[in-house]
């Protein structure tokens, strides 16, 4: 399959982690494109050199609130699992790009709804950083 095509009897959701479709409740990926520099310095007349390693796509998660329990502790345990890396597939422009990360900064709120009797699960956020660069300078 090519990496830019989606293939649906494959890949029935938005988001997978480690080929787990956790597609239910997310409303929002947010895409952050960082550089990467070896080094970065000014000289004494003011111009800038640089070496850059890679360009690199990081996200951003945002779900929605979870009233299924089994379905929220499913996503957090994998959310926060001592893995060094997960392959994750994440929806670009057009098709998906799958690549290694790993998942940092996880939150959420648990709100109680009629005393401690019922609890729903909102605020459930998490950023994925990747692992190497999308992109790389020619040399």
């Amino acid at each position: 399959m090519n990496r830019n095509q989606f293939d649906t009897e494959v890949f029935s959701g938005v988001f997978k982690i480690d080929k787990q479709d956790f597609t239910a409740g997310l409303v929002n990926i947010q895409r952050k494109v960082s550089v990467l520099d070896k080094y970065a310095e000014r000289t004494i007349y003011g111009d800038l050199k640089r070496e850059i390693i890679g360009i690199y796509y990081n996200y951003s998660l945002t779900f929605s609130q979870f009233w299924d329990m089994e379905q929220y502790d499913k996503l957090f345990a994998k959310l926060t699992e001592p893995r060094e890396f997960h392959i994750i597939n994440l929806p670009k422009n057009i098709g998906y790009y799958e690549f290694k990360g790993y998942v940092a900064g996880v939150e959420d709120v648990i709100e109680f709804v009629r005393g401690e009797s019922r609890r729903i699960i909102t605020g459930l956020k998490c950023d994925i950083i990747a692992k190497e660069p999308l992109l790389r300078p020619k040399r």
